[in-house]
């Protein structure tokens, strides 16, 4: 029962949940509890997060952090008595819009979830809500929405208006000549922005994804009334266009056509860095200018809230989102947006180690890969050879066909990889085929196959001085010892019934191996599942199977580790010399064991599966 308790402490849990749980008493669990606690095994961590002190604490930090430095003091107040209401699901960010003109004012937007189920097929589920700041006063100034892609065969702009009328808005896009134009050279906006009355129009943010589109986008600026000044002046930020991040371009949507004011946003770093440049081309005042670098020039931070003890609650972090360049007439200014993210790490509270780890992990993943290399284990690794003898009843390969083996065809491997293409053009031609639908496989074609894999070498080392004569095969292996065997499943192979057979390179042969027909069926099906076969099933299938206690007998910590490396040489191999040999192959993702041991008789712990490949005749070469 206190070995259970301490199973369920991976995750965090109460004495008062865990008792019943475990079959203890209250009174006992706790005391478990207590020791683990006392020994630093286990953390106390937060019962209930305030989104309220998550949301002030974010907000004090980045102020302190000098983002708003002399900046107007009511947007604090509004910012921390306001944002707890937009924390959902342990999210918050608010984005500071900077105005780099002199007047040092702040603008704030919001990051809200959509509370309108309605908008969720044309919008996605978040939403930024925008405040402007006049006369020391918050104004909220509108809503930008997400736009999702139009579904495969709606007509783009029919989806757009139709966003549009379900977001509440008379504005008709459709009739926007201008909007159509830019429509058709970057497709649908990424984001649209239904603003108050104070502002002319439906903001409209299209993404710019090349320097060709930009081109074209100046053209239709042009021809749709943006003053030729304007335009000149736009196509002087054609080095920023055609990063890694799109550009963003800004404009108001009018009944008229197209608003005055037209920007651009950037978010590409390499890009962010040129901008100052441009800007001072421009003319743009040099204080505001210098502002503006310093803004760009700003850190990415991080801080971890803890509410209580080492528990961490919430993740803060603040970078620079973007800036954005307007012009409206003959002016032009500056804008740089910077964001705080508060981040709930856990609704209970999380260890600092819990944070460290990306979520990407998996706990049984990141397990094995921390105990298989050195730096956190505290055993030895490697060749310890710390079996005298080996467990159990070793393994017999015998060099002598078995009785009942199917002898295959003599391959003189020397001679045929002599008419073989050159490794390197191998190498590029080979590709992953998952079309099983040609002919059957001729046996003769899957011995050469083994045979070029799995053909006996001699090998020779020297150790400590003194060569040692050993036998080998011409994928490496660690020792020397290549525990990896081959097992063929046949599906459609001439002269060869549909089974599980156990490749014996030594005698060039295959035993057929006893197991459930079903098994071997969901091998094979498994294969087209795994692979997007459909129906088709792979004429063949090699099976890496792993003689574990092979190699476990003298490596310690990381046998298995190299078993996994092993399977991917011989599945490197087998998709070359198939390539070599214009057949089709194939790696499997994963495979499963337990059907493995149940088609062949082997055992699951001592001769398991570690890897799967399908191998095929191409339908247009036949069986040539």
């Amino acid at each position: 029962r206190v070995g259970a308790l301490v199973a369920a402490l991976a995750f965090e849990a109460s004495p008062r949940a865990l008792a019943p749980r475990t079959g203890l008493a209250l009174e006992s669990a706790c005391t478990v509890v207590g020791l683990l606690a006392s020994l630093g095994i286990v953390t106390p961590v937060v019962r209930e997060r305030s989104s309220d002190v998550s949301a002030r604490s974010a907000v004090e930090w980045a102020v302190s952090e000098g983002i708003l430095a002399n900046r107007v003091d009511s947007q604090l107040a509004l910012v921390s008595s306001e944002l707890a209401a937009y924390t959902a699901d342990g999210l918050l960010e608010v984005c500071w819009e900077l105005h780099h003109d002199g007047s040092r004012s702040v603008d704030v937007s919001v990051l809200r979830d959509e509370v309108d189920p309605a908008l969720l097929e044309h919008f996605t589920g978040s939403a930024w809500v925008e405040f402007d700041v006049v006369d020391h006063l918050p104004i909220e100034m509108g809503l930008f929405r997400v736009l999702r892609p139009a579904p495969p065969g709606t007509e783009s702009a029919a989806w757009m208006q139709e966003a549009v009328h379900r977001a509440g808005s008379s504005a008709d896009l459709l009739a926007n000549e201008a909007i159509g134009a830019l429509t058709n050279v970057c497709g649908l906006p990424s984001m649209l922005g239904f603003v108050s009355e104070r502002r002319d129009g439906l903001r409209v943010l299209f993404a710019i994804t090349s320097r060709a589109a930009f081109d074209e986008i100046l053209v239709a600026l042009a021809i749709h009334g943006v003053s030729p000044s304007v335009v000149a002046r736009l196509r002087m930020f054609a080095p920023v266009v055609g990063g890694g991040t799109p550009v963003r371009l800004a404009v108001d949507a009018t009944s008229a056509g197209l608003g005055p004011r037209i920007g651009l946003e950037v978010f590409e770093p390499e890009a962010l860095r040129l901008l100052p440049g441009v800007l001072d081309a421009l003319g743009l005042d040099g204080g505001p200018l210098a502002e503006f670098s310093a803004s760009l020039g700003t850190p990415a931070a991080e801080r971890r809230l803890a509410q209580a003890g080492d528990a961490i609650s919430d993740v803060h972090r603040r970078k620079v989102l973007h800036a954005k360049v307007t012009f409206d007439g003959d002016d032009v200014s500056a804008k740089s947006y910077l964001s705080v993210r508060s981040e709930c790490a856990s609704h209970a509270g999380s260890t600092v180690e819990d944070l460290d780890v990306p979520p990407t992990w998996e706990f049984h993943d990141l397990l094995f890969h921390s105990q298989v290399r050195n730096g956190r284990v505290r055993r030895r690794l490697g060749g310890t050879a710390r079996f005298s003898v080996m467990p159990g009843a070793p393994i017999e390969l015998s060099a002598e066909p078995h009785p009942g083996d199917v002898v295959l065809p003599a391959i003189d491997i020397a001679s045929v990889v002599r008419a073989d293409l050159p490794l390197g053009q191998g190498m590029r031609q080979r590709i992953s085929d998952r079309d099983w639908t040609g002919p059957e496989l001729a046996l003769e074609r899957l011995a050469e196959v083994l045979a070029r894999v799995c053909e006996p070498l001699p090998r020779q080392d020297v150790v400590m001085g003194a060569p040692i004569e050993r036998v080998g095969h011409p994928y490496p292996s660690g020792g020397g010892l290549y525990e990896t065997d081959v097992v063929v499943i046949a599906n459609r192979v001439t002269e060869l019934e549909v089974g599980a057979y156990l490749y014996r390179p030594a005698s060039h042969s295959l035993t057929r191996l006893r197991g459930s027909a079903d098994a071997v069926q969901s091998l094979l099906l498994a294969a087209s599942e795994g692979t997007g076969g459909g129906t088709s099933t792979p004429q063949a299938m090699l099976i890496c199977a792993a003689r574990f206690p092979d190699l476990a007998v003298k490596y310690e910590g990381i046998a298995y580790a190299l078993m996994v490396k092993h399977v991917g040489v011989l599945m490197a191999a087998v998709g070359y010399a198939a390539t070599a040999m214009g057949l089709g192959s194939v790696a499997i993702g994963t495979g499963n064991s337990d059907d493995f041991a149940r088609a062949t008789g082997l055992d699951y712990y001592r001769h398991g599966s570690t890897g799967e490949m399908a191998l095929s005749v191409p339908p247009a070469t036949g069986s040539d």
